[in-house]
Formats: C-alpha cells, structure tokens, sequence
C-alpha cells in the first residue's frame, strides 16, 4: 500500500481519540481504505470496490492491529454505531466502508 493521509489536529477533541483501541482500528480502516475503485471478485462475484473501502476479517484485522478478534469486532461495531463505518459482512469477512469523518 502507497501513499499517505491526511489528520487533522481536531482529531485529538475526538470520542475516537479517548479511547486506544478504538483509535487504532480507526486508522486502520483509513489506512486500508481504497483510494481508487477497484475490481475484486468477492462471494463468486466480480464487484467493484469503491473509493473508501476494504475487505477484512475479524482475524486478520485483529492480527494487524495485535489485539484480540473480539475487541477487534467490538470496536469496528462500536465505529459502525458512531456512523463512522458501514459493515456488510457474510459468514467469512467483511465489506467495510469509510462514510463518516472523525466526530467530536
């Protein structure tokens, strides 16, 4: 993965911020973000993966973020009910979508 991102220091007033983990996996769903649409085949299907999003797993994100699968999920949940993420997930992984800058 190339490239960089932008934070902005309002970021550090932010409910994200107070809370470690929930501001690791934060930054890691920016960073594994798309930039650019992309074609994919996921579930036997060819889709497009837009601007924004990401496949990932409980697993995988945990092992990338060293942290336990389910404060792993708890945390992506708890990004969800921010209306930072949008999550559309089967039996095996996840679809996740940026929609939401950081609140305060």
């Amino acid at each position: 993965m190339k490239g960089w991102l932008k934070l902005h220091r309002q970021s550090l007033d932010s409910t994200m911020f107070q809370n470690a983990n929930l501001w690791q996996v934060w930054c890691f769903c920016l960073m594994r973000a798309n930039h650019k649409p992309t074609r994919i085949i996921w579930n036997g299907r060819e889709n497009i993966m837009e601007t924004g999003q990401f496949i990932t797993g409980r697993f995988e994100g945990a092992k990338a973020c060293r942290m336990k699968p389910s404060t792993f999920r708890d945390q992506l949940v708890r990004l969800k009910s921010l209306q930072s993420l949008d999550i559309k997930s089967d039996n095996r992984n996840s679809l996740i979508t940026v929609i939401a800058q950081v609140r305060r």
